[in-house]
């Protein structure tokens, strides 16, 4: 593990985790140490793209409108395969980490390339493994980054919204 605080969140829905996307940003918090992970609504009825366009990310496919807003807040865009578990997409801090060389050793190779990116941010390897579960069912995942005081704020922030599931994650 790292030095990395994090409170990460779990949703159901679009519209829970940007309402807590919102609420972070009512508080102060700084979206630039906010991400989102999820499925990106990729199927195999479905056709599913992302393009860079006059130098912004857009995506186009079923869920287009959702993850485009999440961009549009968080910033950096991503969109993965992952042999053995499949598509997923991310917004914000976390892409620079998942675009990174993975580090296969960890926790005796058990983890998919997410996995790998969630605990190079301080998660534990059992964690790690945990959200990859939950984004392979077609959940959102929430991720706030930081020192422990700010992570201990935005996670009284995420408390009051409509996350399935919240914990911190300290160093």
């Amino acid at each position: 593990m790292s030095d990395i605080n994090s409170c990460v969140a779990v949703y159901d829905l679009q519209q829970q985790l940007e309402d807590s996307i919102a609420a972070l940003q009512r508080n102060g918090y700084d979206l630039k140490k906010v991400s989102v992970i999820g499925k990106g609504g990729y199927s195999e009825q479905h056709h599913f793209a992302l393009i860079l366009s006059r130098g912004m990310p857009r995506f186009h496919g079923e869920q287009a409108d959702f993850w485009n807003r999440v961009h549009a807040l968080l910033g950096s865009a991503g969109f993965f395969w992952a042999p053995g578990f499949g598509p997923f997409t991310v917004a914000g801090a976390i892409v620079t980490v998942l675009t990174g060389k993975p580090d296969r050793k960890l926790i005796g190779g058990k983890l998919h390339r997410l996995g790998m990116g969630l605990y190079a941010v301080g998660l534990s390897g059992d964690s790690a493994l945990h959200y990859e579960s939950v984004v392979d069912q077609g959940r959102l995942i929430l991720i706030v980054q930081g020192p422990r005081d700010e992570v201990e704020r935005a996670s009284e922030t995420i408390a009051r919204t409509e996350s399935t599931e919240m914990a911190v994650h300290a160093a």
